[in-house]
């Protein structure tokens, strides 16, 4: 019996210890020498191993986030890069503390720093953040991204209700002062209601990203209509946690939305003054269409075929990426080199903390 209790109590140290430093047997090409870098299939996928070193990094650029707040403990966002804004949700604490984790893990994809050997890569390592908590107040919160100067407004959610013209006026203010607006175009694909309409992303002065899975099929829940403008990965997408290091995995267009919203950056560094116009006429021109795939809009977001458009229609100078280096290796492979998906601990410390905080509207979805 005692031996029994011996095993069991390994058995779970096991299982607290490996989401902190994982194991190396499913170990997958590195792309750079962020420990999450082999869960980044995403990544890959939209061309960020040839886009990172082609000179653009976000930096100068402020990204406002629309969500659940921003969490600077994960130690792979610096908080000399965060600017907090208001928290309307009532939840605890102001917009630099997230609760739930929604707003971390798409803060990540768009711009966690690149080869600190800490979590994964976002797609605009360099950027600045300006971050609202927010759900029903969305319109102020989009003026006040708009306010505090960001050039790129990220909002994974929606809800759907046209009825709210003040929502409506705010981001068309927004696209007015050249603010870049993405958001996502819902999850409801395989509900009762699939060709449900999301706002803000059915808005013409919007970017409305649908998702796909690891075959680059349009995902099962995400939105069949026309306010899908291009799609990026949304299946088994990996990011940052709430805990210091650990990357983890999640679905839905909420984190398909920011690999839009990192290129967005991107070009706004290029060009400051690139309007929602020019950046639809990029994404047009560079997406890769997905043969016999509805509702993928204009296609699969390519990070580096959009650079490459937008420098040579800008005049812009590039780096040359015909022979990448290959990343240094960490020191400790981390949390992106496990054998197992812990996604479970992560979906029941979620629940506990739904549970025990209540300002979220179900109206909305993330």
């Amino acid at each position: 019996m005692k031996l029994r209790k011996k095993i069991l109590a390994m058995l779970l140290v096991l299982c607290m210890v490996v989401p902190l430093f994982g194991l190396s047997a499913l170990a997958v090409d590195k792309m750079t020498n962020d420990p999450g870098s082999t869960k980044q299939w995403g990544m890959k996928a939209v061309g960020m191993d040839e886009a990172w070193g082609m000179g653009p990094t976000g930096k100068g650029v402020k990204v406002g986030i629309i969500d659940s707040g921003l969490s600077t403990l994960t130690g792979d966002i610096a908080k000399s890069r965060v600017q907090a804004g208001k928290n309307y949700t009532g939840s605890v604490g102001d917009s630099a503390t997230d609760i739930e984790g929604h707003g971390t893990f798409v803060a990540g994809i768009i711009g966690a720093a690149k080869d600190n050997r800490v979590g994964i890569a976002g797609v605009a390592p360099e950027c600045d953040f300006f971050i609202v908590k927010a759900l029903s107040d969305m319109a102020q919160a989009v003026y006040d991204c708009v306010e505090a100067g960001c050039q790129v407004i990220n909002m994974s959610m929606g809800t759907p209700s046209d009825r709210k013209a003040d929502l409506k006026d705010a981001v068309e203010a927004a696209a007015a002062a050249g603010v870049i607006v993405v958001a996502s175009v819902g999850n409801e694909g395989d509900s009762s209601t699939p060709a449900q309409y999301n706002y803000p992303a059915a808005y013409d002065s919007v970017i409305g990203v649908g998702g796909v899975d690891q075959n680059l099929n349009v995902s099962v829940f995400s939105n069949k209509n026309d306010s899908v403008f291009v799609v990026a990965p949304a299946e088994k997408v990996a990011s940052l946690s709430l805990l210091p290091g650990v990357v983890t995995t999640m679905d839905g267009t909420s984190f398909s939305t920011p690999y839009v919203a990192g290129l967005a950056a991107l070009l706004k560094q290029m060009n400051p003054d690139m309007d929602i116009a020019e950046f639809k006429e990029i994404l047009i021109a560079t997406s890769r269409e997905l043969a016999g795939e509805d509702y993928a809009g204009y296609g699969l977001l390519q990070i580096p075929d959009a650079l490459r458009y937008a420098a040579e229609k800008w005049g812009c100078e590039l780096n040359d990426t015909t022979a990448p280096d290959e990343p240094d290796q960490p020191d400790n492979p981390g949390t992106g080199w496990s054998i197992f998906d812990f996604s479970w601990i992560r979906d029941l410390f979620q629940s506990i903390i739904r549970n025990l905080f209540k300002g979220w509207n179900p109206s909305f979805s993330l």
